[in-house]
């Protein structure tokens, strides 16, 4: 890519975006104009999976390309499951042919859900909330998801000073963000093709190598991969390695 483009990352289900507070300043060391956003469902109930897709489409993204911005959006975790629809017929590409400013100029998913419901797909939802409770505890009424207080799931390979503070910071997550379903698949565009990337992190416990491998072996498209020997926080654990990886992948679009 002839210049830098602006980054938007966006952390997953119960974390803040000052989690990225280690990262964002590497990538702005970069020459990348990088905002962090926390999705919305984080702290707030009654939060759907369209709510998301719709916050980051229209209240993150949107803003952006008014001023004609060319983007990268990079997700994480629970981040990949509204961002799916969100991006859909984004491309700068797109943009342009309907005589539109700015857009994405590619997507990086970082150890990141590609399907619905964060992972689960459309099953049923005594499945989904079994399914979930390995993340933390539920409380329906709620409509609230704590998350795990063990540092090991989440940060295992984390400094643990870090790792508890940043514990400290999380909040509850939107249950029915969790539990709503998506069913449109944006990265799935073929505008997306040579500017579509995932970072696979090989030792993470909530989404494992064999469920991330899964995943992109069945998303029906094409991605450009790079493996970190990180947890499931390299932006905690391995932030210069992170970036540079990010850096890396941009630099390698082709647009």
């Amino acid at each position: 890519m002839a210049s830098k483009s602006d980054i938007v990352f966006l952390p997953g289900a119960w974390h803040s975006a000052n989690c990225l507070d280690k990262v964002v300043p590497l990538l702005t060391a970069k020459g990348y104009t990088t905002y962090a956003h926390t999705v919305k469902s984080v702290g707030t109930p009654h939060v759907t999976v369209q709510d998301d897709a719709a916050y980051i489409r229209d209240e993150i993204l949107e803003p952006l390309f008014q001023k004609d911005r060319q983007v990268v959006l990079v997700v994480h975790s629970y981040a990949g499951t509204p961002a799916a629809p969100a991006i859909k017929q984004l491309h700068v590409k797109d943009r342009k042919a309907k005589g539109q400013p700015g857009g994405l100029v590619g997507i990086i998913w970082v150890t990141s859900y590609l399907f619905s419901s964060a992972g689960f797909g459309v099953v049923e939802r005594e499945a989904k909330l079994e399914g979930l409770a390995r993340f933390g505890s539920i409380n329906a009424e709620e409509d609230f998801i704590y998350p795990r207080e063990d540092l090991d799931f989440f940060y295992g390979d984390v400094d643990e000073d870090l790792a508890k503070a940043t514990l400290s910071t999380l909040k509850p997550h939107s249950l029915s963000a969790l539990l709503t379903d998506v069913d449109e698949y944006g990265y799935r565009d073929a505008s997306y093709d040579g500017c579509r990337a995932y970072v696979k992190c090989l030792r993470d416990r909530p989404i494992s190598i064999e469920l991330q491998n899964f995943m992109i072996n069945s998303s029906g498209v094409i991605w450009e991969t790079r493996e970190l020997d990180t947890g499931h926080s390299p932006f905690l654990s391995q932030p210069e390695q992170l970036s540079s990886t990010i850096d890396e992948l941009i630099q390698g679009f082709k647009i």
